[in-house]
């Protein structure tokens, strides 16, 4: 969760007609795709292969790798706002992009949820209820 952070892209609501991208294209995606069509949306999936699942039921898909800032720049430009289909994209990628569309969850966020240590102590911390963890950074902390 280092690094120089981007200006982010100012939230404004998004209207059926509008178009949704969404970075990665697996099942959760294809079916995230189908819902946005049925309430009047056209989806953007960049995705690191063509025949991802949710290609078959995007309005355009962008192959190629995730961090390509030629393939983020033109996801932007074809999108009123960015979401993300999985936890495990790359954070960098997704700090790069909101500094040209609104990207939800943003790559804070999305730091957060790649460390399921960091994840749970954000929530704790919160005050939100989670189950009893411990850092494992070795074999012989899973036996302690």
């Amino acid at each position: 969760m280092s690094g120089p952070s981007s200006p982010v892209v100012a939230h404004r609501t998004v209207l059926p007609g509008g178009t949704i991208g969404m970075l990665g294209g697996g099942q959760l995606g294809r079916m995230f795709a189908i819902a946005a069509a049925t309430m009047g949306y056209r989806v953007v999936v960049l995705a690191d292969r063509q025949e991802c699942p949710a290609s078959a039921v995007a309005s355009k898909t962008l192959v190629g790798d995730l961090r390509d800032r030629r393939l983020l720049d033109q996801m932007a430009g074809l999108c009123d706002v960015v979401t993300l289909e999985f936890e495990n994209l790359p954070v960098d990628a997704v700090r790069y992009l909101a500094g040209q569309v609104g990207v939800f969850p943003s790559a804070e966020v999305l730091g957060i949820a790649q460390d399921r240590v960091i994840e749970k102590s954000t929530l704790a911390s919160a005050g939100m209820p989670v189950t009893p963890f411990h850092r494992v950074n070795h074999p012989d902390d899973v036996v302690a």
